[in-house]
C-alpha cells in the first residue's frame, strides 16, 4: 500500500517496468496507493527540472521533452479535447506520451532529483525508491537446460542493467520448474522459462520447466508406451508429495519454522496446491529463499491478472432482497466504492461468459505442475556459477519409483469435472435468486444463494477452504459471533470421502432452505456482508432486520383484520399502527438523505444524532385523541410512554 507511480519501461528489456515508491506518503488505512494529482504534478515538475539541469543532456535532446507536468497533461488530452469531432465509443481520451531517456545520465538525474525535492521543501516526496518489476516472462526465457537459462539471463538482463546500482540481496528472482505432458513428442531434457507468478512488483523472474516426469505412469511404466500421443493430459500435485516436501523444507527448526498453507484443488482432498514461507530466522531464509509455491497450471484457464470468475465480493449483493439494493448504493457499496445491482449482474454474466469460452477450448491443451522458488539474486547467481563449474548442461531425471509426485488424467475429463462443478453451483445460486418470483428474495433463499456462491468460487481452482469458515467447519465459533455457528462441514467430508460433500441434515432440499433450527446459526446470512460492506454493514444489517420485522408485523395486522373486518374499533387501532410504522420507515429514509446532504447544510440546521421528530410518537397519549374510549385495544401493545430511539427499538417496543 505504499504510494507509487509508474514511470516507464527499460529500453532493451521492455518487459521490465520502472516504478517510483514514496514511503513518506504512506499512512495507516490509506484508501489507495495512487498519488494525488497535486503530488504527481510536483514530482514530475521536479523530474523535468532535474533532466533539464543535467550535464548529460543538451538542447538537441531537451527540445523534444514537455516543458512542465501541466504541459504534458494538456498534450496527452490534445487529440481528444482540441477537435470538434465526436470520437467513437472505445477510443481513449488520453494518449500515452513516451520519451526515451539516454542511460548515461540516469544516475545524475536521480541524484539531482533527490536534491531538488529537499531544496524545494517537498519532504513528503523524499527518500523515493525506484523498483523494477518484470512480468509475462514464461514463454520468453524458455530453454531446455539450466545452463541455457543462466546464459539467456546474463545476455539479456545483466547487459541491460548496471549492476553497480543493484543490490543482489534486495533483488528477487522466481526460479521455477514445470512438468507438462506433450502430445507430440516426449523430450528427455527439462525445459526452462521465466516465471511471473506471485510477483511483488520488484522482481525479475525465471522458471525451470521440466517435461521429463511426464514420461511415467502411476505404476512406474513409461508413459509414452501407455498414453496415446494424440490425447492431452493434465498433471495435478499429490497431497502426500507436497506433505513430504514440507517435511524436507522444515528441517526440524523449533522456532521460526516454515509457514505453510494447503489449498484444496476444486473441492478435492488428495489433490492440492501448497505455499511455503520460511520464517525470519530460518536457515533457508538466511540463505536467500523467501517463498516457494507448488500449484497446477490449470489456473491459467481462469486467472486473468489475478481476477477469477465469481470471486468478487460485490456479487454477494445479488443474493439479498432487491428492496435493499438502493440502500446499499446510498450507503457506499463495497468498501466505500460505488455499487449497483446492474453492474453486479453484468460482472456475474461476464464471468460466466469467460469461463464458458475458456472451458470450451481448454480441452485442446495440456496442463502440468509447477514449483516456484523466490530466491535472492545472490543465491541465483551462485547456482549458475556452480552449474558452470561442474559443467552440468543437463539434469538427468530417472523415475523408476511407482510413486509419482502428481496424478495424470486426460484434460477432457478434468474439464468435464470443472464444468459439472460450476453448472451445479451456478444453478443453485441463480435458482435461489428467482425462486421467490424474482422481485423478492426471502431470507432463506438468500442464505442458500450465499452458500452456492461461496462454493462456486472454489469449484474450479485451488482455494483455502478453511478461510471462509462457512464452508469448512461443521460446528464451531466464528469471529463475528460468540455463540456456536454451523457450516457445511467440508473439512469432515473431504477427509473421509475425498470430495467436499455437504454434511447431511443441514439443508432441506425440498423446501430449498436450511433446516429451521439452523436458520440463525448457519454461517451464511446478512451478517456475512460485514466484510464486504465494511463500515456500511451496520446500516445494511439494521435495514434488513427492520424489513424482517415489518413483514412479521404486517402479517400480524392482516390476521387481526381478517378476524372481524367489520369491527370499527379494531380497524382504527390497526390503521393507527400501520400509520405509525409507515411514518417511522419514512423518517428512517429521511435521516439517510440528511446524512448524505449533511456536508451541504449549515451546522445550525443539522439535527443532532438520535434526534427524532415529536410527531412520530407511539404512546397512549398519542392514541388517546383518536381512539378515545378504546385505548385498551392498543394499550398492551404500547406498553408504556417512553419513546424508543431507533426504528428497530420502536418496532421491538411495538
Amino acid at each position: 500500500m505504499v504510494p507509487n507511480t509508474y514511470l516507464g519501461n527499460v529500453s532493451g528489456f521492455e518487459e521490465c517496468g520502472v516504478c517510483a515508491f514514496f514511503p513518506h506518503l504512506y499512512y495507516q488505512h490509506r484508501p489507495t496507493n495512487f498519488l494525488t494529482n497535486d503530488q504527481l504534478i510536483r514530482f514530475f515538475d521536479l523530474l523535468l527540472k532535474s533532466i533539464t539541469n543535467s550535464d548529460f543532456y543538451n538542447s538537441t535532446y531537451l527540445q523534444h521533452l514537455p516543458l512542465s507536468a501541466h504541459h504534458a497533461k494538456h498534450a496527452s488530452y490534445a487529440k481528444f479535447q482540441e477537435t470538434g469531432l465526436s470520437f467513437k465509443e472505445g477510443i481513449g481520451r488520453q494518449k500515452s506520451l513516451l520519451y526515451f531517456l539516454p542511460p548515461n545520465g540516469l544516475a545524475d538525474v536521480s541524484y539531482r532529483l533527490a536534491a531538488a525535492i529537499e531544496d524545494s521543501g517537498n519532504f513528503d516526496l523524499a527518500d523515493f525508491v525506484f523498483l523494477l518489476s518484470s512480468k509475462n516472462l514464461k514463454t520468453m526465457f524458455r530453454t531446455s537446460t539450466p545452463l541455457d537459462l543462466f546464459a539467456q539471463f546474463q545476455s539479456r538482463c545483466l547487459t541491460v542493467f548496471n549492476s553497480e546500482h543493484m543490490s543482489p540481496s534486495s533483488t528477487w528472482i522466481d526460479l521455477a520448474k514445470e512438468k507438462v505432458h506433450s502430445a507430440k513428442v516426449h523430450d528427455t531434457r527439462p525445459d526452462i522459462a521465466l516465471s511471473d507468478e506471485e510477483d511483488d512488483g520488484d522482481e525479475e523472474d525465471t522458471e525451470d520447466e521440466d517435461d521429463t516426469h511426464s514420461r511415467y505412469t502411476n505404476n512406474g511404466s513409461p508413459m509414452e508406451n501407455v498414453l496415446p500421443t494424440n490425447t492431452r493430459y493434465t498433471y495435478l500435485w499429490r497431497r502426500s508429495c507436497l506433505t513430504n516436501i514440507y517435511d524436507k523444507f522444515n528441517m526440524n527448526v523449533p522456532r521460526d519454522g516454515i509457514k505453510a498453507e494447503f489449498y484444496n484443488w476444486a473441492l478435492t482432498g488428495d489433490i492440492c496446491n501448497r505455499t511455503l514461507e520460511p520464517g525470519k530466522w530460518h536457515p533457508l531464509r538466511y540463505a536467500g529463499l523467501v517463498y516457494s509455491q507448488f500449484y497446477s497450471s490449470t489456473k491459467e484457464i481462469f486467472d486473468t491478472a489475478k481476477t477469477y470468475p465469481f470471486a468478487d465480493s460485490s456479487l454477494r449483493g445479488l443474493a439479498i432482497d432487491p428492496s435493499l439494493h438502493e440502500i446499499w448504493e446510498l450507503a457506499g457499496g463495497y468498501r466505500g466504492k460505488a455499487w449497483s445491482a446492474r453492474k453486479a449482474r453484468q460482472a456475474y454474466l461476464a464471468g460466466k461468459a469467460r469461463i464458458s469460452e475458456a472451458l470450451h477450448y481448454a480441452r485442446l491443451q495440456s496442463y502440468g505442475t509447477r514449483e516456484e522458488h523466490r530466491v535472492s539474486m545472490t543465491i541465483f547467481l551462485a547456482i549458475g556459477n556452480r552449474l558452470e563449474e561442474r559443467q552440468i548442461a543437463d539434469i538427468p531425471v530417472v523415475l523408476s519409483s511407482p510413486h509419482l509426485p502428481f496424478y495424470a488424467g486426460p484434460t477432457s475429463s478434468i474439464i468435464d469435472y470443472f464444468h459439472g462443478n460450476i453448472v451445479k453451483f451456478a444453478f443453485g445460486f441463480e435458482y435461489s435468486i428467482i425462486r421467490d418470483g424474482g422481485r423478492v428474495i426471502s431470507p432463506e433463499s438468500s442464505q442458500m444463494a450465499l452458500m452456492c456462491l461461496a462454493c462456486l468460487c472454489a469449484t474450479y481452482r485451488a482455494a483455502p477452504l478453511s478461510r471462509p469458515s462457512g464452508l469448512w467447519i461443521d460446528i464451531g465459533r466464528d469471529n463475528e459471533a460468540q455463540e456456536p455457528r454451523e457450516g457445511m462441514g467440508l473439512k469432515n467430508t473431504i477427509e473421509t470421502s475425498g470430495y467436499g460433500f455437504f454434511v447431511p441434515h443441514k439443508v432441506c432440499w425440498g423446501a430449498w432452505k436450511f433446516h429451521s433450527h439452523l436458520t440463525n446459526k448457519i454461517l451464511f446470512g446478512v451478517w456475512q456482508l460485514q466484510n464486504s460492506y465494511s463500515k456500511s454493514y451496520q446500516k445494511v444489517a439494521n435495514a434488513s432486520t427492520l424489513d424482517g420485522h415489518c413483514h412479521e408485523l404486517f402479517g400480524w395486522l392482516g390476521k387481526q383484520f381478517s378476524t372481524d373486518p367489520h369491527d370499527r374499533r379494531t380497524y382504527k387501532a390497526l390503521q393507527m399502527i400501520w400509520k405509525w410504522v409507515v411514518e417511522n420507515l419514512v423518517w428512517e429514509f429521511q435521516k439517510e438523505v440528511l446524512a448524505v446532504c449533511q456536508s451541504d447544510m449549515k451546522a445550525d440546521v443539522i439535527p443532532e444524532d438520535g434526534w427524532t421528530p415529536t410527531n412520530v410518537y407511539f404512546s397512549v397519549d398519542r392514541l388517546d385523541p383518536v381512539m378515545k374510549k378504546d385505548i385498551h385495544l392498543v394499550q398492551a401493545i404500547s406498553n408504556g410512554r417512553d419513546k424508543p430511539k431507533t426504528p428497530l427499538e420502536r418496532l421491538q417496543h411495538l
